[in-house]
């Protein structure tokens, strides 16, 4: 990849992480129960992900609105393992099973230079460890982080979805 076109890609996660922060700004369990996907992603991401996708994100946004923290914990972590999965098999052929959270982080290492998605997907796998394992409960904070977060990866996921339907 050329360095132009790096910056470019660069340029565009951003695009997509500052839309997904500025729609969750200040965001409550109350005003969760408003926010619809099309208040958070871009109409192109919208296109891009299947209906399946937005069944599972607005069922985890109906957790949240809930405050249900371990059930919307559950729900992003497995939003982000089949996200990772799908990526894998679609862009990079990888058809290998992967049982976990963590072995489908470590397999996408070896394909992504994204230093911030990597860095994401660590903090991730050690929070879900951390509460799976019973060492952490699932705090209304950290929810919301791991909320935000996981919205942040379908956006760049699907947003490279979208990049190859249209070539």
């Amino acid at each position: 990849m050329t360095p132009e076109k790096k910056q470019e890609e660069l340029v565009d996660q951003w695009k997509l992480h500052l839309q997904v922060t500025r729609a969750l700004n200040n965001l409550t369990p109350s005003r969760a129960k408003k926010i619809d996907l099309d208040d958070i992603y871009l109409k192109e991401i919208m296109t891009a992900m299947s209906a399946f996708l937005k069944k599972e994100l607005r069922e985890t946004l109906k957790c949240y609105s809930s405050c249900l923290w371990t059930a919307t914990a559950l729900m992003c972590f497995r939003i982000i393992e089949r996200e990772i999965k799908r990526y894998l098999k679609i862009f990079h052929n990888v058809t290998d099973t992967m049982s976990s959270l963590g072995s489908s982080i470590n397999q996408f290492k070896q394909y992504s230079n994204n230093e911030i998605f990597l860095q994401n997907l660590e903090r991730i796998k050690e929070l879900r460890n951390r509460g799976m394992h019973g060492e952490d409960r699932f705090a209304p904070r950290m929810v919301k982080d791991l909320l935000r977060t996981t919205l942040i990866i379908v956006s760049w996921t699907n947003n490279i979805k979208r990049k190859l339907q249209e070539t």
